[in-house]
């Protein structure tokens, strides 16, 4: 959808709720006309007409009645005119709420193509960063050990075991980086297997001690759970990057109809604001959302940050 059409549809939205609220109003005054000739109607009912007719001696039987049919007229015109508005607020709202799917739809669209474009542009930097630096290394000391082949056969053997290691570790960079792009393409997606071997990494590389309680989602939309597992991945990414932290404990479990994260971590921490999130809790926040989810994120300097999630999976 182009910008044109957007905001054709946002004004016209717009222009459709103030005639909600003018519909209202009339209608609210319809009842209260009604309910006023209701009122005098039964009131007029009750009256024994011997009785009306001492208090209005000059007004005969005549009269009285003209005066209640005129009443019941005005009540069943009202009554009609109450109908009529109900049923074109009832219109109105179906107008407003298809609107509003559509631009949700529309936005919920803007916002998964700039998640991708922000995934691609990360990958992109991935690559460059390490399998193709790796490999450019890997490549100039084949290039050196064929000088070397023939005067250091040895030495030559050391580097084709390192070169060998390299490779190996650039290929299973490269599945990595492949899997963060497009998880799906490995078939199914287990959050609890994944981030199980994750925490192991996260023990043995790079020192954290980690509590790892995470069950799979039980959620048959593959696309859910790719953000979900996008949200995780980028969370931890961030402790990873900046948080400088040495305990995190990671949490996701289904809980009556949604699925509940909980990262923490003893790390210098951050201000809390959301003006200060970085590109990767700003990408958390847009899947959070995308998936009508919540999030809550609490921090202080020196003092950790709390990460709290809750995805409706329904």
């Amino acid at each position: 959808m182009n910008t044109n059409s957007h905001d054709i549809l946002v004004a016209l939205l717009s222009k459709l709720k103030i005639d909600c609220i003018t519909l209202d109003e009339r209608i609210n005054a319809v009842s209260r006309e009604l309910n006023d000739v209701e009122t005098y109607l039964i009131k007029m009912t009750k009256t024994d007409f011997d009785e009306y007719r001492f208090f209005s001696p000059r007004t005969d039987s005549q009269n009285y009645f003209q005066q209640m049919e005129y009443k019941k007229v005005e009540r069943k015109k009202l009554d009609t005119e109450l109908s009529y508005l109900k049923n074109q607020k009832k219109n109105l709202q179906e107008e407003i709420q298809q609107l509003e799917t559509v631009l949700t739809i529309e936005k919920n669209h803007t916002v998964e193509l700039s998640l991708n474009q922000r995934d691609r542009q990360r990958a992109a930097k991935q690559l460059h960063d390490d399998p193709v630096s790796s490999l450019f290394l890997t490549v100039q000391k084949l290039e050196r050990s064929q000088l070397d082949v023939i005067q250091a056969p040895k030495k030559v053997q050391e580097e084709l075991k390192e070169i060998c290691h390299n490779i190996n570790q650039t290929i299973d960079d490269l599945n990595e980086i492949i899997f963060d792009i497009y998880p799906s393409l490995y078939g199914h997606i287990s959050i609890k297997d994944i981030f199980g071997k994750k925490a192991e990494v996260l023990e043995q590389k790079h020192g954290y001690k980690v509590d790892c309680r995470i069950e799979d989602v039980s959620c048959e939309t593959i696309s859910s759970v790719i953000h979900i597992y996008h949200i995780i991945q980028e969370c931890l990414l961030n402790i990873e990057k900046h948080a400088n932290a040495k305990k995190v404990q990671l949490i996701g479990q289904n809980y009556f109809q949604k699925y509940v994260i909980e990262i923490h971590d003893d790390g210098i921490g951050f201000s809390g604001k959301e003006d200060d999130y970085g590109d990767g809790l700003k990408m958390v926040k847009d899947r959070v959302i995308l998936l009508n989810g919540q999030m809550k994120i609490t921090s202080k300097s020196h003092r950790g940050t709390s990460v709290e999630i809750e995805i409706p999976l329904n």
